[in-house]
């Protein structure tokens, strides 16, 4: 029986597809090519973890450029637009819902603790969390570690969650946990980069009740 719903945030609750590219461009105009724009749908067909590979693939130079830099212009010029990006569509009544039933849930996000905290008080919706697991500093764990960590520190039994995620690194984490893993592909990766490997792929987070029943 399922007792834990693990949700990522970006690209699953929050709708920051189109802000999260601009500030990838911003800084590709910055630091590689001001004539160089990745388009959208080769960042939803590409875009992987870890970033500062996918950003060496499109064409930065960590050997020239330094990567503490280009993440903290990106964060920068995302933190400055995140009011407007919007949640996806029946996410507060999902969350309801879940909460309602039981459920307790949780934010597991390769975020920065603050900035998730702050967007999470913005769009109204941190009351339904029971935990936030998100990254202290750009030294910290990688999300799979802190999955194993927090499943281990509150004895919780893997078989007891689902995780849903919008990447093919949160299909990754979920494996690697031996969680059951549904895929949204309305968020940073493609239909097509989601297809397989996941217990179901949705475009509505809605339909988890679908999963759940």
């Amino acid at each position: 029986m399922y007792k834990y719903i693990i949700f990522d945030f970006n690209g699953t609750l929050l709708d920051d597809v189109s802000i999260s590219l601009d500030a990838l461009n911003y800084c590709l105009h910055k630091y590689v090519d001001k004539n160089k724009t990745i388009s959208l749908n080769s960042y939803l067909d590409e875009f992987s973890f870890p970033v500062g590979d996918y950003y060496k693939k499109i064409g930065f130079d960590f050997n020239k450029i330094n990567y503490d830099e280009v993440a903290n212009d990106f964060i920068g010029y995302y933190d400055e637009r995140f009011k407007d990006n919007k949640l996806y569509p029946n996410v507060i009544k999902t969350l309801k819902r879940l909460k309602d039933g039981g459920y307790s849930l949780i934010i597991l996000t390769a975020s920065y603790i603050k900035l998730i905290e702050k967007q999470l008080e913005f769009y109204g919706i941190k009351n339904y969390f029971d935990d936030v697991l998100a990254q202290e500093n750009k030294y910290a764990l990688s999300k799979t570690q802190i999955m194993l960590n927090y499943l281990k520190d509150h004895n919780i039994n893997p078989n007891s969650c689902i995780y849903l995620g919008d990447t093919s690194h949160d299909i990754e984490v979920a494996k690697q946990c031996n969680i059951k893993v549904i895929s949204f592909y309305k968020g940073h990766n493609s239909y097509n980069k989601l297809k397989k490997d996941n217990d179901l792929l949705v475009d509505d987070i809605y339909e988890i009740f679908n999963f759940l029943n």
